[in-house]
């Protein structure tokens, strides 16, 4: 079952050229099992190296989250295209 719907948020610098990371932001679809005003956000890390991601809006701190972490498979990276 897919997490988002079709209602996209923009988020501020998540797409800024250069950066190693990039940030989307979606509602999350009800049917999954969230709450109407769910947000996912997901995070790309396209460089080799770890990434830290802090959210610093004090309401999404204190919110309840799901994390899934995504790794590629092998110690050869992600080999997909």
């Amino acid at each position: 079952m897919r997490l988002v719907g079709p209602d996209v948020l923009q988020v501020v610098n998540g797409l800024e050229s250069g950066r190693m990371t990039r940030m989307y932001a979606h509602c999350a679809r009800s049917a999954a099992g969230y709450a109407s005003g769910a947000v996912v956000v997901y995070v790309l890390n396209i460089h080799t190296t770890q990434a830290f991601v802090h959210l610093s809006d004090a309401e999404m701190a204190s919110s309840s989250r799901d994390v899934y972490w995504l790794e590629p498979g092998d110690r050869a990276g992600l080999l997909s295209k």
